[in-house]
């Protein structure tokens, strides 16, 4: 990584995709160019965007990678990064000093797990959505026969699995946020019994109103990274990082080469109005001091027994959730290869806007069926990238989006 920053390497496609979307929120706000010069002058090239092959050089952040490498976590959280960042947020008007850097620990938190067609399925909990958003859709489409579904009405099989993501997104923006802070009813929202409750409001002729979607009440008691490692030995790792959108918040602490993330979007900042993805959010993600915000990110392993089966996480904001349940369904319901999974027709719902989002036009069948339930089909097609290992007989196979740029390695 330090040779790679400090020698220089061609850029390819995704990266200059990547750069033409920055460049558009600096044409759109021109002040940009002041206030969050380094991405302008480095990535942006000063307006001149790079062509595929193109070297860009990094010696800030060289600079930065070798601190880190010779002087540890403490360069950064007490040392002079923290030094840099701090004087970088006085200049733009933040909040962050050198005493919120050095206070700043990890918090391990236990995963959430569930059951699926005898599978045990293994992500990430609280603050973010994913796991038990994840979960509590697959316990609802595991009160119907969606193997038989999916070969005989795939129409239907589709409705279900949009109904399922309506419940989960929208018990999303009434309830989730860090647990830390207010009380999230995790056990209540994975639970058989709830996913039973919602099941009995499934119409396999029609969608329902949008105030019908997720537990009303709750009983008293009760720029996105994705990679899958396994190991000569069977251990596995799923990991999901992010800065939120494309090249961040723009700003960066320019000495080093650190481009800021942009997680404060993911906060409810303004109630009731939607975020950079249109997620409508509850006050109880409101910012404060210490909390960190919700997220999507859903870090997934499923396991037969005790043997992880399949590797599954995603990037592209709340689509990641659909998408990994995109995934999980094609394989373990229409027992498709993961390849055929990784290919397959995907289909995302976030509840609110009230718009059934494909990755590509669906058949016309398939999209005459889910009107005349009462759907609306979203003009525009997008959902994750998904990287996943699935295990076969034969061995491990690595799939991966090619659009994000990554592809699949092993010795």
């Amino acid at each position: 990584a330090i040779r790679l920053a400090e020698e220089g390497f061609a850029v390819d496609e995704h990266y200059v995709a990547a750069t033409r979307v920055a460049l558009s929120r600096y044409e759109e706000y021109p002040a940009l160019r002041a206030s969050c010069p380094y991405v302008w002058q480095v990535h942006l090239n000063g307006g001149k965007l790079r062509r595929p092959g193109d070297l860009l050089r990094q010696p800030a952040l060289a600079k930065l990678l070798r601190t880190l490498a010779k002087d540890g976590p403490d360069a950064f959280y007490r040392g002079p990064v923290a030094e840099a960042i701090e004087a970088e947020m006085k200049r733009g008007g933040g909040l962050i000093g050198k005493a919120d850097l050095a206070a700043y620990r990890p918090v391990y938190r236990e995963p959430v797990s569930g059951t699926y067609r005898g599978y045990t399925i293994v992500s990430m909990p609280p603050p973010s959505s994913g796991g038990v958003c994840l979960i509590e859709a697959l316990n609802i489409l595991e009160t119907q026969d969606m193997p038989a579904l999916w070969a005989s009405d795939e129409g239907v099989a589709v409705h279900y699995m949009i109904e399922a993501m309506k419940h989960a997104f929208a018990d999303r923006a009434r309830w989730m946020a860090d647990a830390d802070f207010v009380p999230v009813p995790v056990d209540l929202l994975t639970s058989k019994t709830y996913a039973q409750q919602l099941a009995r409001g499934l119409d396999p002729n029609t969608t329902s109103p949008s105030d019908m979607y997720g537990a009303l009440q709750i009983p008293p008691d009760a720029g996105t990274s994705h990679f899958c490692i396994v190991d000569e030995a069977g251990n596995c790792v799923v990991s999901t990082e992010t800065i939120n959108t494309v090249f961040g918040s723009l700003a960066a602490v320019s000495d080093w080469g650190l481009i800021l993330n942009n997680e404060m979007d993911d906060f409810t900042a303004v109630t009731g109005r939607a975020n950079q993805f249109g997620l409508i959010q509850s006050d109880r993600n409101a910012p404060s001091a210490g909390k960190r915000p919700l997220s999507s990110m859903s870090p997934t392993i499923v396991l037969r027994g005790e043997q992880p089966v399949l590797l599954v996480g995603a990037s592209g904001g709340p689509r990641i959730i659909s998408s990994v349940l995109d995934v999980i369904c094609d394989v373990l319901d229409r027992g498709q290869p993961i390849g055929e999974a990784m290919t397959a027709l995907r289909v995302h719902h976030q509840w609110q806007p009230d718009k059934v989002v494909f990755d590509r036009d669906p058949p016309e069948e398939l999209a005459a069926a889910l009107r005349a339930k009462g759907h609306r089909i979203a003009q525009k097609d997008e959902t994750g990238a998904v990287q996943a290992i699935y295990r076969t007989k034969e061995g491990l196979v690595g799939v991966c989006e090619l659009g994000k740029g990554g592809k699949p390695a092993g010795y």
